[in-house]
């Protein structure tokens, strides 16, 4: 599975504002949240484990909203954060289960065809 980032992703002055740390925090979320076709979900127990040395002042970083109207990059959930505008640009966890049964068919559908 992969992740996809827009090539101007570090010229966002929001994103460009971010300490390495939260950063980081943020980048890594990203992979979790579509490894483990969260939606861009985080809980709030897993999120202290997606970097080495978390810090709070890092997910602090990412919940200010700074002015933008899109509110916050990390935005608060009953049980953890949600991550702005993860599905406009990753997939989600409706389309990977659907492509793989469509692919789970297919190859059943030659296997049955050749006799394996």
């Amino acid at each position: 599975m992969w992740v996809k980032f827009d090539d101007q992703t570090p010229n966002d002055p929001e994103i460009d504002a971010l300490s390495d740390g939260a950063f980081r925090l943020w980048f890594s979320a990203i992979c979790y949240c579509q490894a483990e076709l969260t939606d861009g979900h985080i809980a709030d127990n897993r999120l202290r484990r997606l970097v080495p040395n978390f810090k709070k002042s890092q997910l602090d970083e990412l919940t200010a909203n700074n002015g933008n109207p899109n509110g916050p990059i990390f935005q608060a959930a009953a049980d953890g954060y949600l991550i702005r505008n993860f599905e406009k640009w990753n997939k989600t966890r409706d389309y990977w289960e659907t492509k793989r049964a469509r692919e789970a068919e297919r190859i059943a559908n030659w296997r049955a065809r050749n006799g394996r």
